[in-house]
């Protein structure tokens, strides 16, 4: 009996070997989640198209994404790339604008602006879901430096905020939930360590990552679901705020990574521009609904913990003489474009447009006053 159950153990145990061998040769030839930081690399997804449904109020009820031959959004790059005046725009979910088809996000209606006053412009939306500054910087070394554009411009920090906030309990993100590259296969570091290690050979075990990060995100609160913002409640009495305790060594790696996305520009000889993450959050009454946004519940949290970053952003800009659009201050304190505390309505989208807009086209046109229109020349000398 004693040795029956021995041999049934090890059946049961080889047939899982085997059915694990089968799924990892499966996910091999076909995985169904596409995952843009893979094994610790960021990858990209070329020449991709999607259609999806939405059902949120200040959306498009229909929203296609195109991916080109780069795996970025928006028109393939001209043969001839060195002689426009490109872009990219980089950053997260709050770049990407996933939720606006491909002419509506406003990367490509920044795009529309450009071209009423510049010769020959080119631009790319490089946003991607989920990404922190880790995944910004391999992004730029290893896709955007090649492709050598005349501007980047960096939507930034919101991510890193709630990574570090909600993951790591605000001491920077952990080696675990960093998207930093992972060579040989790790024995020293834990049981996390092997894992993550293991995740550079196994489509399975890197699939599996994926999904416990997804589950973590959402327990955490890091997910975004549409708010409601006319049913939220004002709240009543003192609201949770950052905490004092909030890691300086966070702040820290944070700076010395913008420094780096800077320098990695500026060596290539890129002109990098940076933008603080707005939200409708802060000390204000929204037009929309009248109520304080001090008030809704988690409105001045968020907003404390998206402007620390922002101000190392702030920082940044100053210390490397990086030109700074201040969206946090300049974009207007409206619900009625955001559909959660960072992502952008349709109108949303337009508005920051306007705003990116006004800031930016002077600053380009006294920098490469050669692509610009002569209806536009007046550009050149605002200040």
């Amino acid at each position: 009996m004693f040795y029956r159950g021995i041999l049934n153990l090890c059946a049961l145990l080889l047939g899982i070997l085997l059915a694990l061998g089968m799924l990892e040769v499966a996910l091999r030839i076909h995985n169904p989640v596409f995952q843009t930081v893979k094994a610790g690399k960021v990858v990209l997804r070329a020449n991709y198209d999607e259609t999806r449904k939405n059902h949120k109020p200040g959306i498009a009820p229909q929203i296609h994404i195109h991916n080109n031959a780069i795996g970025f959004r928006g028109e393939e790059p001209p043969p001839n790339l060195k002689d426009w005046l490109s872009l990219i725009t980089v950053g997260g979910s709050t770049t990407r604008s996933a939720l606006q088809s491909d002419g509506g996000t406003w990367t490509a209606l920044l795009g529309n602006e450009l071209r009423r006053c510049f010769n020959r412009v080119w631009i790319n939306n490089a946003g991607f879901d989920g990404h922190t500054s880790f995944a910004h910087l391999q992004l730029i070394r290893n896709y955007i430096v090649s492709l050598h554009p005349k501007i980047v411009v960096m939507l930034i920090g919101a991510n890193d905020a709630t990574s570090s906030y909600f993951v790591a309990g605000g001491n920077d993100m952990t080696p675990w939930d960093r998207e930093a590259v992972v060579g040989e296969l790790n024995f020293d570091a834990g049981a996390k360590g092997f894992v993550k290690s293991l995740s550079n050979r196994s489509e399975l075990v890197s699939l599996s990552l994926t999904l416990y990060r997804s589950l973590l995100a959402r327990m955490v609160g890091i997910s975004y679901d549409y708010v409601d913002w006319a049913k939220l409640p004002e709240v009543s009495g003192r609201q949770p705020v950052v905490g004092g305790d909030y890691g300086w060594g966070t702040f820290s790696a944070y700076e010395n990574r913008l420094h780096l996305l800077v320098r990695l520009l500026h060596d290539a000889q890129i002109l990098p521009v940076l933008m603080t993450q707005p939200t409708p959050c802060g000390f204000a009454k929204d037009p929309t609904t009248g109520k304080d946004l001090s008030r809704l519940p988690e409105c001045l949290f968020r907003y404390q913990l998206y402007e620390i970053y922002n101000d190392t952003l702030r920082y940044i800009a100053q210390s490397e003489g990086v030109f700074l659009i201040d969206l946090s201050r300049t974009m207007p304190k409206d619900t009625k474009y955001y559909w959660d505390y960072v992502h952008y309505t349709d109108a949303g989208a337009e508005e920051l447009t306007k705003v990116v807009t006004t800031a930016l086209l002077p600053y380009i046109a006294r920098n490469f006053l050669s692509y610009l229109k002569v209806d536009c020349q007046e550009m050149a000398t605002d200040r």
